[in-house]
This record gives C-alpha cells, sequence and structure tokens, in this order.
C-alpha cells in the first residue's frame, strides 16, 4: 500500500494535460490500496488547481508563488522534496516530459531516493513495486525494482493513457515554499518558445505509411504514393556492377586480341587489347 505525490506540471497558467497520465500511474499502484495527491506548483498555481480537483486525489496541495516562474527546476525541485517529507509520500510521480525528466532526479536526490525514469508499466505486489522500461535504445525492456523507501518516477504519455475526470472534488491545501536552493541562483531563463503548428502529427502520418520517406514531390526517383501519406516513396536505385558482369567482356576481348593477324616476325607474339569494357 502507497501514497503516491504527482506532481503536476504546467504551462501559461493551467495544468498541461501530460499530468494526466502521471494521475493514471497513481491510480494504478494506489487500485489496492492507499491513496494520491496531486501537487501544482507555479506562478497561478491556486486558479490551476481547480482544473485537477475532479480526478479522485486525496488533496491537491498547492504553492503559488512568484518565484516559481518558467521551468527552472532548481526552484521547484526543494518544495516537492519537502512536501512529499512532509506527507509521507512513497512515490513521486511525474510524466515523462522535458520538465518532468529534468525535475525528477533533482527531487531523488535531496530525497535519497530511487529513480525509475520513463518507466511504460507498474506491477504492483502488496508493498513491492516493479517497473517496466525500456533500454538499449527502446530495443528491449527490463523490469526493475527499487529498494530504497521513497522511490521518484517518471511515467511516460505514451503508455499511460490521460486520466479522466472520477467526479467529486477534492479538498485543497496550501504548502509553503521551501528554502531556495543556491544552485537556482546560478540559473536564468532567457527565453521559452512554444511552436504551435496546424499541420498534423508527423509521427502519425509516418506510422501510416512507413515505406514514406522525405522528398519533393518532382523528385524524377519518387515512384508511387501511398493514398493515407502524400509523402512519396524512393524507387530501388539501379544495382551496381559486380566483376561478374566484367567477365565476360574481358574474355571477348582476349578471344578478338588472339584472332588479329600476327606480326611478320615469327618470334612475335599476339598484341594484347588495351580495352576493357566496365
Amino acid at each position: 500500500m502507497s501514497n503516491v505525490l504527482v506532481v503536476a506540471e504546467m504551462q501559461d497558467g493551467k495544468v498541461r494535460k501530460s499530468t494526466h497520465s502521471a494521475i493514471t500511474f497513481a491510480r494504478q499502484v494506489t487500485a489496492g490500496g492507499g491513496s494520491f495527491s496531486i501537487l501544482v506548483l507555479g506562478a497561478g498555481a491556486k486558479a490551476a488547481a481547480a482544473e485537477v480537483t475532479g480526478y479522485g486525489a486525496a488533496k491537491v496541495l498547492v504553492c503559488d508563488d512568484a518565484y516559481l516562474v518558467g521551468p527552472i527546476c532548481e526552484r521547484f525541485a526543494p518544495t516537492i522534496a519537502e512536501t512529499a517529507k512532509a506527507g509521507g509520500f512513497d512515490v513521486i510521480a511525474v510524466t515523462a516530459s522535458s520538465f518532468g525528466k529534468d525535475v525528477a532526479p533533482r527531487v531523488a536526490a535531496k530525497l535519497g531516493a530511487g529513480y525509475a525514469p520513463d518507466i511504460r508499466g507498474v506491477t504492483v505486489a502488496g508493498d513491492k513495486l516493479s517497473f517496466s522500461r525500456p533500454v538499449y535504445a527502446g530495443n528491449a525492456y527490463v523490469t526493475c525494482e527499487l529498494n530504497t523507501p521513497v522511490k521518484v518516477v517518471s511515467a511516460r504519455q505514451s503508455e499511460f493513457s490521460p486520466a479522466e475526470p472520477s467526479g467529486g472534488a477534492s479538498p485543497t491545501e496550501d504548502v509553503a515554499l521551501a528554502a531556495k536552493d543556491p544552485a537556482a541562483e546560478r540559473v536564468e531563463l532567457i527565453g521559452l518558445e512554444a511552436a504551435k503548428s496546424e499541420r498534423p502529427d508527423l509521427a502519425r502520418r509516418a506510422s501510416s505509411c512507413p515505406a514514406a520517406a522525405p522528398s519533393r514531390s518532382s523528385s524524377p526517383r519518387c515512384s508511387t504514393r501511398s493514398p493515407r501519406c502524400s509523402a512519396p516513396r524512393w524507387a530501388p536505385a539501379a544495382p551496381r556492377a559486380t566483376p561478374a558482369t566484367l567477365r565476360p567482356s574481358c574474355r571477348s576481348d582476349r578471344r578478338a586480341a588472339s584472332s588479329r593477324p600476327s606480326s611478320t616476325s615469327p618470334s612475335a607474339s599476339p598484341a594484347p587489347s588495351s580495352t576493357w569494357q566496365a
């Protein structure tokens, strides 16, 4: 039976939908007992906390402070660690986004906790948790266990479906900002640019036509297109010459050379051919 703290990620004053995958992970861990809470921290967190009160959390913890602005994880990690200690949480969960994978190891270091990144599944057997995660660039999967009392995990958004509201309204509780980490004073946020596009997801397009390769439609090597994909496919390249294709031409040249008239001198030998066809 574990108690899970889900760390919500904020952007533009709202809770990002990627947080819902971490909530799904927390529900799986606490299905047989225990509870989970959601920590919303950042500038404007009080208004954003209302977005996650209907997901069945025991509490929605809020830390609203102007100091927590921008994705500077050195500012967030101390408050997350102190909240986990004060609440007696066994598992701290984040989504494996850029922010989550940046802040999770810092929180684990402050808590002396084991860290399982990019998990794709969890198995609960009493108080024991086993995590499945990819290795060798996703070519294999391993199952690992963390032997530390407190565990930190980052859940892959592609493996944990977004949680749906379960009804009700979780109570909210304010938490204080922890002491500032000196390391945060050496980090400055220059800017944050989020690309927005109306074009379809490239990964989804590639999955509908695996053989497609980026190219111009006017390419002379383009052969056919898939009806579901606008990207052209490459035509197979012409086979390269091999030594086996050269030998017949060489032998024919030698036969032609041997059939030429010999020199007037009886000791002269046939002139060799100097032409080799490639």
